[in-house]
């Protein structure tokens, strides 16, 4: 008869057995959670926090795929048009109109909009298609923060808040009315009340952003109630639209076709875009 084992020797033989485990190594594993497991695996292959230096980095290839589209063509050559009709009409002229600075507005955060780094990527390249020296080309926008500044620091431009843009209008100085006259405002998306406050100061030739023509369909009651030099420009574009060889307007414009770029990934960072520009 086979004896029956006490629970008392079950006992002595599994802390027997457990002493010689821990003692060899060999029979011992270490028992991780499922939880634990997860969350060492995805911090494995957890993308590094981009830096400022890594935005900026990401720049000369944006340049490169906007360079190689037929919107940055287009645009291109909707500009320098613009620049020489001004030099064309105005008789009064001592010297050739040269666009010589560029200032840009609104332009959003680079260090957390893919849309502001394709604007980026595009004030950099009408610079250079312009030859605007870059310590000709400023930035301002009240949402930028500490990162988004130096992202623009390490691309060569400056951040300045200029007088009129902003607060109380004062009268333009002489000098202000000269620098005007040879900047390019690129404003892309900028808020209602910017477009019409830049197309009213004195000396304002040339604006690249949003269509005006565009607010006269969305905006129409407030354009008509508040904002009147936006409402000029407004009425003045319609005219050149309807009847091109028209001179006794001012504010004229060229539409860059949203369909060049609506296939690309960039697209919106350049959508409902126009050539504007002052005749005097």
């Amino acid at each position: 008869m086979i004896k029956t084992e006490t629970k008392q020797e079950l006992l002595g033989h599994s802390r027997a057995a457990t002493a010689e485990a821990i003692a060899t190594r060999e029979e011992f594993t270490t028992v991780v959670s499922n939880r634990r497991r997860r969350r060492a695996q995805s911090s494995k292959y957890k993308r590094p926090v981009p830096t400022p230096s890594t935005y900026a980095s990401s720049i000369p290839g944006r340049i490169k795929l906007l360079q190689s589209s037929r919107f940055y063509e287009s645009l291109i050559d909707h500009v320098e048009s613009a620049i020489c009709r001004i030099n064309e009409n105005d008789d009064q002229a001592t010297s050739p109109v040269i666009v010589s600075r560029i200032r840009c507005l609104a332009l959003g955060r680079p260090s957390e909009s893919e849309t502001s780094l394709f604007q980026t990527a595009l004030l950099l390249a009408l610079a250079a298609k312009l030859n605007i020296n870059l310590q000709n080309v400023t930035l301002w926008d009240p949402d930028f923060q500490a990162d988004d500044v130096e992202i623009l620091h390490l691309l060569g431009l400056s951040v300045t808040q200029n007088d009129g843009e902003t607060g109380k209008l004062l009268r333009p100085t002489a000098e202000q009315v000269a620098n005007r006259q040879n900047t390019l405002y690129y404003m892309p998306h900028a808020p209602i009340f910017l477009v019409d406050r830049i197309i009213g100061l004195g000396g304002v030739r040339f604006v690249l952003g949003n269509d005006v023509l565009g607010y006269k369909e969305r905006l129409e009651e407030e354009v008509d109630l508040v904002f009147a030099n936006l409402r000029a420009a407004i009425k003045e574009c319609g005219t050149h639209e309807e009847n091109k060889s028209e001179k006794s307007i001012q504010w004229r414009r060229v539409r860059i076709e949203d369909s060049l770029s609506r296939d690309e990934v960039w697209w919106l960072s350049v959508n409902d875009l126009a050539m504007h520009w002052h005749g005097f």
